[in-house]
């Protein structure tokens, strides 16, 4: 994981190096660098800033040399892979320069055929790898990559700068486009610190988080003017004629095929245990966040028996001893005393709210649903203590699988579509015998007959004192779906991306690094592949991964009945009085008519507060 950033200009304003890349800093601590370009002479000058490593101090400040161009590109770099200085960024090769944030997973298979072409590399780092795959394949290259990447790059010769996001979108770019400037950056708070930014709300993506508590859909920012790239696209800003073209590279590809339930879920296993192994690949320590669940839990399982996990394996969880319908202790442990992993806790309380929610928010920047993420965020303070960099999660696993309850009514409908009636009645009851949310899970398949239209104006008079004139539709995971491959389809697509944005910006936070062997898209396209009723089936989610974890977990896990995944008990520790007086003090609320939550409790209360919070915490 790292920052990067990119700024250029016709005008030849001025912005403050040093306040942009110390905006970035904690997404790579162990070194900065800068590259200066003369776009018309097609030059380019390095320089360094004031947290470069001693190899390159030679460098002259980027400050001294600010006037000697009109693009900049910055590297905050977290050290993974060849730690030594040759990993040092911007990396130059021919007429090319590159800022790179991320791990390219199969960058030694990439590096052996690139090498078969002549190519010779000086570093082991994947950031080579990944330049001359570009320098050989040109923008193709992006279907050979198995990793999770954001990066930019910059030809000398036809003055573009190609920027790219991985597939699922585990790494941002934010980017910001005018008649004088364009800018991208690996966060938001980095492009506030340039000219012709100002910092205000889009007040249509305010109201649509509110009301759906979505904030991701298609490139808006809950900011004015402040876009994000979409997964699985790229974009190329062409500097001649000063415009950006975008391209989608990549959608998930179902692999229709008959296949045998004992061979599915033979392959299933294999391709996680490979997917697992490549994310081992790092010259510093990884670790795992552990929930009690069965997706964080069967990478504990399988990682602690790979021959490239050491005997200092270590796992990371949240709990609640204050809150046990919230607590998942009894399940970590079972986990730790199966595998031996070594397993580090946090219990967060009243005082660690205060001291962090408003860290979180800043470095969260947009909004969040819920505050679960912030249970993930207390999660990973904990591993870079121990020396662990680099920390494997179980995201994915539920969108691939259908492991939530919100899915059972999609596959429920999708029997009655195909006229499959005594299957359904057989899983209606089955879900009443093995199912704790049973009647939850009832009343959402009774309601997806209702107009969702219905909903959201009940939702917004409960928000707003007036009704605004317009509403935003919702994006396309609130549609009206079939069967259950489109559901999880549109998931994978739109759902992960926001999931992932929490999981990147918390462990930034504490300059680590969070790899998703579930999010392989390898194994995606296989999971969404399979038939509905491998991965539902007799009452059970998730039904071909539990057959699969069977022969090596332990039955407690493999079926819980519950599912909580990194919860937070919200009503007993925000301090309701504090953050209340923070929603009524809101401009941007005021503005907008808010009806004052009643008590933390209120299952709104967090998203105004969050509002609030973004609106202190960046000044806006």
């Amino acid at each position: 994981m790292c920052g990067i950033f990119g700024f250029v200009t016709k005008s030849g304003a001025t912005f403050e190096p040093d306040r942009v890349s110390e905006k970035l800093r904690h997404r790579g601590p162990d070194d900065e660098g800068w590259v200066v370009v003369n776009v018309d002479a097609g030059r380019y000058l390095e320089a360094r800033g004031k947290d470069t490593i001693e190899y390159y101090k030679r460098f002259p400040h980027i400050k001294e040399v600010l006037d000697r161009g009109n693009l900049y590109m910055l590297s905050r770099r977290l050290s993974i892979l060849d730690t030594s200085p040759s990993g040092h960024q911007p990396m130059k090769f021919g007429n090319l320069l590159l800022v790179f944030n991320g791990e390219i997973y199969n960058y030694l298979e990439l590096r052996e055929s690139l090498e078969g072409e002549g190519y010779v590399f000086e570093t082991g780092t994947d950031t080579e790898v990944l330049l001359k795959a570009y320098h050989r394949w040109g923008k193709s290259f992006l279907d050979r990559l198995n990793g999770m990447f954001a990066f930019a790059i910059y030809d000398l010769k036809a003055r573009k700068i190609f920027l790219a996001r991985d597939r699922f979108g585990k790494k941002p770019i934010y980017y910001f486009l005018s008649g004088n400037h364009f800018a991208f950056a690996s966060e938001i708070k980095a492009l506030f610190e340039l000219p012709d930014i100002r910092r205000s709300f889009n007040e249509m993506e305010v109201i649509r988080y509110l009301i759906y508590a979505e904030n991701e859909v298609e490139e808006n920012t809950i900011f004015e003017g402040i876009f994000r790239l979409p997964p699985s696209h790229y974009m190329e800003f062409d500097l001649n004629k000063w415009n950006l073209l975008k391209r989608r590279y990549y959608t998930i590809k179902l692999l229709e095929q008959a296949i045998s339930f004992d061979s599915a879920k033979e392959k299933f296993l294999s391709l996680l245990k490979e997917s697992i192994e490549l994310r081992f690949r790092s010259d510093v320590k990884v670790g795992t966040s552990l929930s009690g669940g069965l997706d964080s839990s069967s990478i504990v399982y399988l990682a602690s028996s790979l021959k490239t996990a050491s005997n200092s394996y270590m796992s990371f969880s949240a709990v609640h001893p204050h809150a046990p319908k919230f607590d998942e202790s009894k399940y970590i442990d079972i986990v730790v005393r199966d595998t031996g992993v070594k397993n580090y806790r946090i219990a967060p309380d009243k005082e660690f709210v205060r001291e962090n929610l408003r860290k979180f928010v800043y470095h969260q920047e947009e909004p969040v649903s819920t505050l679960s993420p912030f249970s993930q965020f207390a999660v990973y303070s904990l591993p870079r203590k121990q020396g662990v960099i680099v920390l494997l999660d179980g995201q994915g696993g539920d969108e691939g699988l259908a492991g939530y309850l919100r899915y059972v009514p999609y596959y429920l409908r999708e029997l009655l579509y195909s006229l499959k009636f005594v299957k359904f009645f057989k899983e209606l009851i089955a879900f009443r015998n093995t199912n704790l949310n049973y009647r939850e899970m009832f009343l959402r398949l009774a309601g997806m007959g209702l107009p969702q239209s219905m909903f959201f104006v009940l939702r917004g008079r409960q928000i707003f004192k007036r009704l605004p004139d317009y509403i935003p539709p919702p994006g396309r995971i609130r549609g009206n779906f079939r069967t259950l491959r489109e559901k999880l389809l549109v998931d994978m697509e739109e759902n992960i991306p926001v999931l992932l944005r929490y999981a990147d910006k918390n462990s930034s936070a504490f300059s680590i690094e969070v790899r998703s062997p579930y999010l392989d898209y390898r194994l995606v396209e296989f999971m969404l592949s399979l038939p509905s009723a491998f991965k539902i089936h007799n009452g059970w989610t998730k039904y071909i991964a539990r057959k699969a974890f069977e022969p090596f977990m332990n039955h407690e896990i493999v079926y819980r009945r519950d599912k909580l995944g990194f919860p937070f008990p919200q009503a007993m520790l925000v301090p309701e009085r504090e953050y209340s007086s923070a929603i009524v003090a809101s401009r941007i609320l005021k503005s907008m008519n808010i009806k004052p939550p009643e008590n933390v409790r209120h299952p709104l209360f967090w998203r105004l507060l969050n509002i609030a919070l973004i609106e202190e915490v960046f000044q806006l």
